[in-house]
């Protein structure tokens, strides 16, 4: 296989070796075991704000998220496990659980290292684990009502803690949490950059008080949804649904204080603490079409923030600051912004978000 990714902040291409194998020893169990799978992978880092990131990551002696993007050799196996009850069917109750393990640089254990390093490739040692639970209940004849649970969990024990980009975790987006544009929530309560000029307009990176600019990668996820599938006329149905989640680091993320020269915890908690997490899940709401084409669904969903973690915590609410066009903000005689308002976020997507 071959894959190609062209984002505003880099592009990769990465070609794939696979050997699957999957059975079935009843009607609603399936197995699945890759005892191989081999990726070259390389990247173009293309936005400059990106690359800063990346360098002052590596100046801080942070290199894992640099490192992903440098030419690597990626190699795992996969095993999944998918129970699947009438999940698809959409007119009966359905559910359906996957649960897949991956182990990463298992081909390291046969085959010397040196090999790969001598060819100017990075590799990874990691372990990678996801649940994914869904749910459908049907109400009546024209209502359903579905929920999702998806958590999951990646961790790297090479010798730099590092993963490839493609096997960290990410929130935000048409099939995650609907309030947030794709890729961008998290870290934890870690609030993102300040946006330098949160009123001009046109450009879509700037949402009122953030610049959600660059993509947050986690090595824990938690999230979960709930929608209320209803049809209207025709081939045209709506939805309202409530989404939650999050994703998280194993540890505190650090910075360099200017004055000092030591590194000190950023604002906010970017590391996973089970006493805690549920204060700094993301929560959105919103409301949407689904036109059934019969071959294809196309989805309309128009995502809402109700609480938002990156925000301080006397003022994480943000039901109240909603607007459903341009964001603007108050700006003062100091030159600083207040008043900020949170936009709705649009999401296109193709077949239901679970």
């Amino acid at each position: 296989g071959y894959n190609y990714t062209d984002r505003p902040e880099y592009s990769r291409n990465s070609t794939t070796f696979s050997n699957t194998y999957t059975w079935q020893n009843q009607r609603t169990t399936q197995y699945s075991l890759a005892l191989f799978n081999l990726s070259l992978i390389n990247s173009q880092i293309k936005s400059t704000a990106f690359q800063e990131v990346l360098n002052e990551l590596v100046r801080l002696g942070n290199y894992n998220l640099a490192r992903s993007f440098e030419p690597s050799f990626v190699s795992s196996m996969i095993f999944s496990v998918t129970w699947n009850r009438n999940y698809g069917t959409f007119d009966r109750n359905a559910v359906f659980i996957r649960a897949q393990v991956e182990p990463g640089g298992t081909t390291l254990n046969f085959i010397d290292p040196d090999i790969i390093t001598r060819q100017g490739l990075q590799y990874f040692k990691f372990l990678r684990f996801n649940l994914d639970f869904r749910q459908i209940r049907v109400l009546n004849s024209w209502a359903t009502f579905a929920y999702r649970l998806n958590a999951g969990v990646a961790y790297s024990y090479g010798s730099d803690r590092s993963l490839p980009y493609e096997k960290y975790y990410f929130a935000g987006g048409s099939n995650s949490i609907r309030a947030w544009r794709p890729r961008r929530l998290g870290l934890g309560s870690v609030p993102p950059p300040i946006s330098t000029d949160p009123v001009v307009g046109g450009d879509p990176v700037l949402d009122g008080l953030f610049n959600y600019r660059l993509e947050k990668p986690g090595e824990i996820l938690f999230e979960g949804s709930m929608e209320l599938r209803s049809k209207l006329f025709g081939f045209v149905g709506g939805a309202v649904f409530l989404d939650a989640g999050n994703v998280w680091l194993f540890s505190q993320q650090t910075q360099e204080n200017p004055e000092t020269g030591e590194r000190e915890p950023v604002d906010g908690n970017s590391k996973f603490r089970l006493r805690s997490f549920y204060k700094e899940l993301g929560v959105g709401t919103g409301f949407g079409l689904r036109f059934d084409f019969t071959f294809l669904v196309l989805r309309f969903d128009v995502g809402i923030k109700v609480y938002d973690p990156g925000r301080p915590v006397d003022d994480r609410f943000v039901l109240d600051k909603v607007k459903f066009f341009r964001p603007f903000a108050t700006r003062l005689e100091d030159g600083t912004y207040t008043d900020f308002k949170e936009p709705v976020i649009y999401n296109i997507g193709i077949g239901y978000p679970f």
